[in-house]
């Protein structure tokens, strides 16, 4: 998981199953005269309000969770790879979501992982899950 999208690896049946979810947040695009705060509009300087790009921003994120936990509601145990803030939004949006409250829960902190070490890690935390509900 990622500020962009969410790779999913659910073993079924004794077969790996892959899926992704795209967040819908652009990474950053620069457009001919967009500068860091804004655009530049003939002799003017139009700037993005900050305050407002981070709320469509939070939106947006709200959005992917929703769509992450529709994906997650399946399963008993889940475990979560991805970098720490965005691990910690998550967790506290589960937190807020009633039906995950008697679902086992893994949240590891990873960054920059390519998916042969995401399958690894994912079967490794897969082998740790199934040894605590034992």
């Amino acid at each position: 998981m990622n500020h962009h999208e969410a790779h999913f690896f659910a073993p079924n049946n004794g077969t790996q199953q892959e899926a992704s979810i795209e967040s819908g947040i652009e990474r950053q695009i620069r457009f001919p005269g967009e500068t860091g705060n804004g655009v530049y509009l003939g002799n003017f300087r139009s700037t993005n309000n900050e305050h407002h790009r981070q709320n469509r921003e939070n939106e947006i994120m709200k959005c992917y969770f929703k769509s992450l936990c529709i994906r997650l509601r399946d399963y008993d145990a889940i475990v979560v790879l991805g970098p720490r803030i965005l691990l910690h939004r998550f967790q506290n949006h589960l937190q807020n979501d009633k039906s995950f409250n008697s679902k086992k829960c893994l949240f590891k902190q990873h960054d920059k992982m390519t998916e042969t070490e995401f399958q690894l890690a994912a079967r490794e935390y897969k082998k740790e899950m199934l040894g605590e509900l034992l």
